[in-house]
């Protein structure tokens, strides 16, 4: 099945939907932070990465959404953005999210959502340089 980053700092979230994911033979890596999403990323290759708009950290999640895109070893992996705010969806996939749900959401339909967009791998390539790592880097020294 599918290798999966969720990124939402929200208590409840993560742990719940991993624990239904997995179910269905999904690997869950979980991170509740941007710079905890950075991390996960810059050693492991996921299949879907779902990310949360709000996030503590000097990132939100539209920009690791972004920067994934830049990056060659994460250009592409399928982006779901979930956010409690509906009219955040043309950011989301302006900065390059594949999928966009709205908070709260179905789990029988992020499961279908996350087969689907893990079955077909992005066609587009890296946008520039490894800015996962940089990103890591810069942060890390301030």
């Amino acid at each position: 099945m599918a290798n999966i980053l969720i990124v939402d700092d929200e208590a409840l979230i993560p742990p719940m939907l991993g624990d239904y994911l997995n179910r269905f033979g999904h690997a869950v890596r979980i991170a509740r932070s941007s710079l905890g999403a950075l991390g996960w990323l810059d050693v492991e290759a996921f299949d879907v990465a779902i990310l949360d708009v709000m996030l503590p950290g000097p990132m939100d999640g539209l920009d690791v959404c972004r920067m994934m895109r830049r990056d060659p070893r994460t250009a592409r992996t399928r982006i779901l953005v979930i956010s409690g705010v509906p009219d955040l969806a043309q950011n989301a996939y302006a900065a390059g999210a594949d999928e966009f749900l709205t908070k709260p959401f179905d789990l029988a339909q992020i499961n279908d959502l996350i087969r689907k967009l893990a079955e077909t791998r992005r066609v587009t390539g890296s946008l520039g340089p490894g800015t996962v790592r940089q990103a890591i880097d810069h942060y890390g020294k301030t």
